[in-house]
Order: C-alpha cells, then structure tokens, then sequence
C-alpha cells in the first residue's frame, strides 16, 4: 500500500512539474490569436493551445500546415466558411513534425496530400518513439497518416499558385521541418514568439534534442539571411507570429 501511495505521490508531482513547465513557457509567448493575417492572404487558425497556418494556393484551393489537435477540426472548418471553402478545398497539408497535436485533423481532408520530412517517417510510422522526456513515456505509436513524400532539406513543392521550400531543422524532432510559403516562414514548435520580441527555442520537456534544436535554427537563419527580404512573417505553432525575420538572424547573431 505504502508502494503504491510513494507512486501516486511520484506521479502527482510529474504531473505537477509538467503544468507548471507548460503554464511558465506560455507566460512567455505572444498569444495566438484566430484569425491573424499573414502573408500571402494567409492566416494563423488558433485550435486550442495550438495553430495551423492556412495558406491560399489558388481559385478554391488552400493549403494546411499542420491539422490540428482536434480531430472534428471545428475552428479550420469554421476559418474555411468564412472564406467560402469547405474540406475539398484543402489539396495539400505540411506536416511540421508528428506529435499528436498537430496531425490530429488530417483525415478531415479527404483529397489532400500530405507532406512531412524524411527523417520524421519512423514517429509517424510507429517504428520510432520520439526521445523527448514526454515522447518516452508515450512510446510509439502509428498516425496511420498517409504520407504523399518525404521530403528532403531544401526540397521545394509547387502547390497550386504557391512555392514552399522544405527546411529539415531537427532537435525538436528529428524530422522537424520549417516551410517558407508565401512570404511566411512556418516554424511549428521548433521555436516561440517572446513578449520580449526575442525568438525562444524549442521547450525541452517535449524536444528530444535543444543543442541540436538551437543549431539548427542557426544554420536556418544562415541559410535565409541572403533572402531576408522575402521572410515578411515567421509563425509559430504555440505562439503568436513575429513580423519580419530579425529575431530568428538576432537568434543566430547575423544582425
């Protein structure tokens, strides 16, 4: 008995650490905020405590980054009648990374195609499990997401009226990935918008790697300063966007 009290004790204060670690990080973040513009016509769609960035790519066409974590997928559907679109008019999603949170909705979208990185194939495919402190206790498991292509770093798709170059930046997963789409830079949780106006790396509670995590969105930063110009938002998964790409070259000490 005494074994099992010293568990639920243990488990209490995991728990306890967790909400206080996700309640800290928040407190630190822009709030995001439904509706937000981006460039591009596109907007920043708040479902819960994540977002998805929806995207025009054309006459009655959009494009997903990411699906959600609600799988009825209530505030997308409501953003597409608001733009007289419904589930048929998304053809493609980019997937930033596999945790549950951002793949919940795909199967919503009947005709889209969706994309992820490479290196992400095994935690979506349930033969890996992410190395996280949360991804451990989780395990693995299969999405059961059809994945159209793995792309590779650099990789670039045309869908519809609209480029998107792939950047495989790992340390949040290893198969994290940033989009530039449209003027906008998708970022998922591989960082955060601070109040402060600074760019905050990945949380480590749910990352399996933040060394790695931060050297790659150096090299990211490296890689787009030579077309800074073009970078007009960047628009993260827990947080409101950042206008411009300063504080991800601020990041990496390149301003």
């Amino acid at each position: 008995m005494k074994t099992f009290r010293n568990i639920l004790l243990a488990l209490g204060v995991i728990i306890l650490l967790f909400v206080g670690i996700v309640f800290y990080s928040f407190s630190r973040t822009i709030p995001i905020r439904q509706g937000q513009p981006l460039s591009g016509g596109a907007v920043q769609v708040k479902d819960g405590m994540v977002s998805v960035g929806m995207i025009p790519s054309g006459a009655g066409q959009a494009i997903l980054v990411d699906c959600g974590n609600d799988r009825k997928e209530a505030a997308i559907l409501a953003e597409l009648r608001q733009k007289n679109l419904d589930v048929e008019a998304v053809r493609t999603i980019l997937l930033t990374h596999a945790h549950p949170d951002h793949i919940a909705g795909c199967s919503v979208f009947p005709r889209a195609e969706v994309f992820a990185m490479a290196p992400e194939q095994g935690l979506l495919e349930g033969t890996a499990a992410a190395r996280s402190p949360i991804g451990k206790l989780l395990g693995k498991k299969n999405s059961g997401i059809h994945i159209t292509k793995y792309l590779q770093d650099g990789e670039t798709l045309q869908c519809g009226d609209v480029k998107v170059t792939a950047y495989l930046i790992p340390g949040h997963t290893d198969g994290s990935a940033a989009y530039l789409a449209a003027g906008t830079l998708y970022m998922g949780d591989s960082a955060d918008a601070g109040k402060d106006g600074t760019l905050l790396p990945a949380k480590y509670i749910v990352s399996n790697d933040t060394d790695q995590n931060q050297v790659s969105l150096k090299k990211l930063a490296t890689e787009l300063k030579p077309i800074e110009g073009e970078v007009q938002y960047i628009e993260f998964a827990h947080s409101g966007p950042f206008v411009g790409i300063k504080p991800l070259l601020d990041f990496a000490g390149l301003h």
